[in-house]
């Protein structure tokens, strides 16, 4: 697995206690979600049942979708990266229609993020992403010794500015 050539963890040193760089961020988040946000779409059939789609994630993920995104968003302005895993799991009982999933047996009941610091990449011959690892911290409580490792297709990687042959976006703080 391959660790991401930027230092991340300095980055995180720098907006908890530069307060230009911590500005600089709380402003760029600010300015990004002062519109909010919303679906819009031409056919108000399937703009609805996204929207009732996201109210079951918030119930199984048991926070607001609108956190999420915020939480994504910051990955993003700080990192340049957001790591994003698929929970799957059966929903079809709170649901008033069948969902049949594409491609996987369980449809997608909520995302989680890993934080950004944490993810190592494992690549194929051809540079295409094939596992992400999460190398945790050794003082964080874990049921067991191994770090928890999501095949690529579990994983969706938002970058900004990544370089040809680079697995990790190159962040604005770097």
């Amino acid at each position: 697995f391959e660790p991401s050539p930027y230092d991340f963890d300095r980055i995180i040193q720098a907006v908890d206690t530069d307060s230009y760089v911590k500005q600089a961020i709380a402003k760029y988040r600010e300015l990004f979600w002062k519109e909010g946000w919303e679906i819009v779409g031409e056919n108000s059939e399937a703009v609805e049942y996204l929207y009732q789609r996201i109210d079951y994630m918030e119930m199984a993920m048991k926070r607001p979708f609108l956190d999420f995104l915020i939480e994504v968003s910051d990955q993003l302005f700080k990192f340049s990266n957001a790591f994003i895993v698929k929970a799957r799991g059966d929903i079809n009982e709170y649901f008033p229609s069948d969902l049949s999933a594409i491609n996987a047996n369980q449809t997608i009941v909520g995302y989680y993020l890993i934080p950004t610091e944490q993810v190592r990449i494992l690549r194929n011959k051809h540079n295409r992403p094939q596992a992400y690892q999460q190398a945790t911290d050794p003082l964080t409580y874990s049921p067991n010794d191994k770090d928890p490792v999501w095949a690529a297709d579990r994983v969706i990687h938002l970058h900004f500015d990544r370089k040809t042959g680079r697995a990790f976006g190159t962040p604005f703080l770097s």
